[in-house]
């Protein structure tokens, strides 16, 4: 098995986190799926990465092949190139094959993130996977939009432009060749021609924006071309309709009016189809391959940038080059000893009012004590008034007060401010007090009259109506064969009809006399629900009605 891979189960515990289990794939290679590797501003800061080794090992002076997914920016994931990995792998290539950022379902922007994520890749390749014996010559390539994105990153690798983590200590960002693969690498030149809306998408700048081509530019591969740009093979479909074969033929006419190394390889009768590699993964993994071998044969002009040492505001120290490096650098220093000025001490500052700070001795305007911490506070502090919030003053320690403090403030006479105001109880009264001493609605300043506080509504009683009760207020209980019986009665439920109603008093009148018989009657034979006594009163009178009307007749009320 291929050099460190067969430590890595007794190395379950080690830094790379990796999942220690090697399944065997196509043939003569192992994966290694999910190893985690940090990338800031990704989500979580960590994505994952399979890794793809030949069983025989990675010969000298090899390759490693990032090997970058497609899907419009949106979608897609490590596992859709596995079997073309497999089958590079076979070839005797290191392939890693990693996620990225990718725009989310509701369309927020991924860029610049993934272009960081696949420069994170590469700084992965070249520390912990150094412990593998990974090849730190690095080749990136892509398919599709991940074409777009690995070429951008490769290109710009030399530079400063996308966040990363601090350059790897052994030949830092510098990438030994690239290989597009139906990408777009002038997004300028794209937009006026014509975009969809997944690159925008991606970007997240509209054409609205005064800055869209800076900002457009500076996602294009074909920005950062130069003599010292790392060698190129390019595939591009020539009928393809989605993405512009020109895409490739400008990206490598500027790289050969920069002097740098290119194979431009636009094959016809294909459109953007993986086919532009051929038919089958073996015959794919087989024309990467040979790209490989094209680049390993054209070296170009890579320098690998100088190292040195990079030093903090701090003091401390780190081994990075020129262009990650954003204050004091040096090359070719090492860190041990740490030759970096290190900053005066600072300690604990004391000011008049027991304030304490962190501060050097030069710039500290009262007590000083070195390395002293302010937490606890050793700094004297003086009392002073502190006001509660309903104005009760109490002489206490600025770090004692929870409310306002005044140092050296006396509360005799008491200096606390104690607005009064209109405070509102449940029944709609009101009364002035302190907001503290308000258990209702309270409105600062506000004055009781007039009254600002909401009242509560009437209040309701038994209407009776008829031989039928309901709840309603005095004003809503007024005309003929209507009663309020009294504020706050209820209308008791009996059967189908409610009471407390006197059925004999059928005009509702409060005397049951001659005139409610006759009124019975009338409603009795017009049919009328005002008759139903005991039957529902969406039913026709019954002759219970009869009998229930005269038994409340000579029973009374």
């Amino acid at each position: 098995m291929y050099g460190k891979i067969a430590q890595l189960a007794p190395l379950a515990a080690c830094s790379l986190a990796i999942a220690c289990s090697l399944a065997p794939i196509a043939r003569a290679a192992d994966v290694v799926n999910d190893i985690p590797f940090p990338s800031p501003g990704a989500p979580g800061n960590v994505l994952t990465l399979d890794l793809y080794l030949p069983h025989a090992g990675v010969p000298p002076n090899g390759f490693t092949i990032v090997l970058v997914h497609g899907g419009s920016y949106n979608s897609g994931a490590s596992a859709d190139l596995g079997p073309l990995c497999a089958a590079l792998a076979d070839r005797g290539y290191a392939v890693v094959d990693p996620n990225y950022t990718l725009v989310t379902p509701n369309n927020i922007p991924s860029y610049p993130q993934p272009i960081s994520d696949i420069l994170n890749v590469v700084h992965w390749v070249r520390t912990d996977g150094e412990q593998l014996n990974l090849p730190n010559r690095v080749i990136i390539s892509g398919i599709s939009a991940g074409s777009t994105i690995a070429m951008t990153a490769a290109m710009a690798a030399p530079t400063s432009v996308f966040n990363r983590l601090p350059a790897p200590a052994h030949r830092g960002y510098a990438i030994d060749g690239a290989i597009g693969v139906m990408g777009r690498y002038d997004l300028v030149w794209n937009a006026y021609f014509g975009i969809p809306a997944t690159v925008i998408n991606y970007i997240g700048v509209p054409f609205t924006r005064p800055d869209w081509m800076q900002v457009w530019a500076q996602a294009s591969a074909i920005s950062y071309i130069n003599a010292n740009s790392p060698p190129t093979v390019l595939y591009h479909g020539a009928i393809d309709g989605l993405v512009p074969p020109a895409n490739s033929s400008r990206l490598a006419l500027a790289m050969q009016m920069a002097g740098a190394p290119n194979q431009l390889n636009i094959v016809p009768g294909f459109g953007h189809d993986m086919s532009v590699l051929g038919y089958t993964f073996q015959q794919q993994a087989q024309t990467l391959a040979n790209a490989a071998a094209w680049i390993d044969a054209h070296p170009g002009n890579i320098i690998s940038p100088p190292t040195g040492i990079c030093c903090a505001l701090n003091g401390q120290c780190a081994i990075t080059t020129a262009a990650d490096c954003t204050t004091t650098w040096a090359p070719n220093v090492a860190c041990a000893p740490n030759l970096c000025p290190q900053p005066p001490p600072t300690g604990a500052c004391c000011s008049a009012g027991g304030v304490c700070s962190s501060s050097t001795n030069a710039s500290c305007a009262g007590a000083w004590t070195i390395a002293a911490p302010c937490t606890p506070n050793p700094c004297a502090q003086p009392s002073g008034a502190c006001c509660a919030a309903n104005g009760a003053c109490a002489a206490a320690l600025q770090s004692e007060c929870p409310a306002a403090w005044t140092m050296f403030g006396s509360c005799s006479p008491n200096l606390c401010s104690q607005p009064t105001g209109a405070c509102c109880a449940a029944d709609g009264s009101c009364a002035a007090a302190f907001q503290p001493a308000c258990s209702g609605a309270w409105t600062m300043l506000g004055a009781c009259d007039p009254n600002p506080c909401p009242q509560p509504p009437p209040p309701t009683g038994a209407c009776c109506m008829g031989s039928t009760c309901a709840v309603a207020l005095a004003s809503n209980c007024a005309g003929p064969n209507r009663r309020f019986t009294a504020v706050n009665a209820a209308c008791n439920n009996s059967g189908d009809h409610q009471t407390p109603c006197c059925h004999a008093d059928f005009n509702q009148n409060a005397a049951v006399n001659v005139s409610d018989i006759f009124d019975f009657l009338s409603a009795w034979f017009a049919g009328s629900a005002d008759a139903c006594i005991s039957s529902p009163t969406t039913a026709a009178p019954a002759v219970t009605d009869i009998f229930d009307f005269l038994s409340a007749w000579f029973s009374g009320c």
